[in-house]
């Protein structure tokens, strides 16, 4: 079993509510998190797509207590659970406070379609 970070596969499609989204590359990455450049298909002009960024929470780990599973879930083992939990804290700060941001001044800050 790879116990380290993996990356989504490029051309990747992952179910997020009811939309299906394809993964067309990585963006960056963090001690926190992935971020991937995403597209998914307009409801009424079905032959259009829709460009987003997704960002997954997914911790790095020097010790591999945060790994992805053949089903691509991330999970970890009993020394990764702090680890998660501190990740997914600062992942909601920053989701927040980007939230906040794009209130005040929506023309200056992305959007956020769905957290």
């Amino acid at each position: 079993m790879n116990r380290e970070r993996q990356i989504r596969k490029i051309g990747e499609k992952i179910l997020l509510g009811n939309v299906e989204y394809q993964i067309k590359n990585v963006i960056g990455f963090g001690g926190s998190s992935i971020v991937y450049r995403a597209v998914y298909r307009d409801e009424l002009n079905r032959d259009s797509f829709h460009q987003v960024l997704i960002k997954e929470l997914f911790p790095f780990s020097w010790k591999g207590e945060v790994w992805r599973d053949e089903e691509g879930c991330i999970v970890t083992d009993d020394r990764g659970i702090e680890l998660m939990q501190d990740a997914r804290e600062s992942f909601l700060q920053g989701n927040q406070a980007n939230l906040e941001l794009l209130l005040k001044d929506p023309e200056q800050i992305s959007g956020n379609l769905n957290s």
